[in-house]
């Protein structure tokens, strides 16, 4: 069963992912005072519709009729991806008050804005997001990056870091009114560690996207590590070239690198981040910072491009981070424990239970 007509909803459109939509959906039926709705997207083809009433499973043309007979009082955007900016343009829900809570890659990816944010050897493999096939989408009308694009002048409020606010408005030449957010989740909502500051591995990056600027981030280290550093690279479901790249620098370098190329859960990988006393980051765009955070606060060491703008939200909140620009033989050094503690109580200030909630009922309501 569905919402009957005309019942005036809190509408949240979300990219449906195992490790993180049941959890949001939970925390925001937890602080808003309106009632609300769930379109979940699975795919260009397969929705899933939530409510009070339970769960249905539609068509994007059975959602599209569904929405236009709602009474929504405003739309909250949980990553503003092709299918959903497809969404608000054909119900008319863009006329509606407009919330993008940005993610990161719904901006970044976006193909007028995506080169800038590789380094030379990684942009060969940059994603081709503006070839004959993107064309021949867009020709038939289909979701596509041309509707993302069209969305953003509709939006009224910006969720998100101030870093990146000052920093999306200027490129997209549109103003919406800011409203704070460091992160979905609170400490206790986060796999947080006891202190543990590794062994001596390096983390590079946190995934298999060439955003990760790994084969540059791999010289720019080469330049100040020791022979057989061992160094852990997350690459589950690289390109054969990227991945092919990756392992050809892998058998001409000093250092032990160690490529994980399956797919872990979360508890597995935080398991293997006990041995990591490194985090550093090619990025030079916010990313993982899911990864990140339990990281800080287990007492490792963080090297970030000064460009990233997650470099800059880290040192507002009073985070010990490092320069990758400016890396030495003498920084691969442990945090001393007075840094450590440091990074923990910003981290408990910053996530704790009460600023979290604050935040998030000041935006739903």
């Amino acid at each position: 069963m569905i919402c009957l007509l005309y019942c005036i909803v809190q509408l949240h459109l979300l990219i449906e992912s195992p490790f993180y939509t049941d959890r949001i959906v939970n925390k925001m039926a937890m602080h808003s005072q309106e009632e609300q709705s769930f379109v979940r997207i699975r795919s260009h083809k397969d929705v899933l519709w939530e409510d009070v009433n339970g769960h249905q499973q539609m068509s994007l043309v059975q959602l599209n009729r569904h929405l236009v007979k709602l009474d929504i009082s405003k739309v909250y955007i949980h990553f503003l991806s092709t299918t959903i900016s497809y969404i608000l343009h054909k119900t008319n829900l863009k006329n509606k008050p407009c919330y993008w809570i940005m993610w990161g890659a719904d901006f970044y990816g976006l193909p007028a804005f995506s080169d800038q944010y590789y380094l030379p050897k990684s942009k060969p493999f940059a994603w081709k997001n503006s070839g004959f096939k993107s064309k021949l989408i867009q020709f038939l009308g289909l979701p596509s990056s041309k509707y993302v694009m069209s969305a953003f002048k509709h939006i009224n409020y910006f969720i998100g870091y101030e870093e990146e606010f000052e920093l999306t408005q200027m490129a997209l030449q549109h103003n919406m009114k800011f409203l704070p957010w460091e992160y979905y989740f609170n400490i206790q909502e986060l796999e947080m560690s006891e202190v543990n500051q590794g062994d001596g591995t390096i983390l590079l990056g946190n995934s298999d996207d060439p955003m990760n600027n790994h084969l540059d981030t791999l010289e720019k280290l080469e330049s100040v590590l020791s022979e057989n550093q061992k160094i852990i690279i997350p690459i589950a479901g690289a390109k054969d070239g990227y991945l092919k790249a990756l392992r050809d620098y892998q058998s001409r370098s000093i250092a032990d690198i160690q490529m994980v190329d399956k797919f872990m859960d979360s508890s597995a990988f935080f398991k293997l981040m006990a041995e990591v006393s490194y985090v550093v980051y090619g990025h030079l765009r916010q990313q993982g910072v899911g990864t990140i955070l339990p990281l800080l606060y287990a007492g490792k060491k963080a090297f970030l491009w000064e460009a990233n703008p997650l470099a800059q939200t880290l040192t507002r909140w009073g985070l010990k981070t490092n320069s990758l620009d400016k890396i030495s033989v003498q920084d691969i050094s442990l945090l001393s424990a007075v840094e450590v503690e440091q990074n923990r109580k910003a981290i408990e200030r910053i996530l704790s239970v009460n600023a979290d909630k604050e935040r998030w009922e000041k935006i739903l309501n």
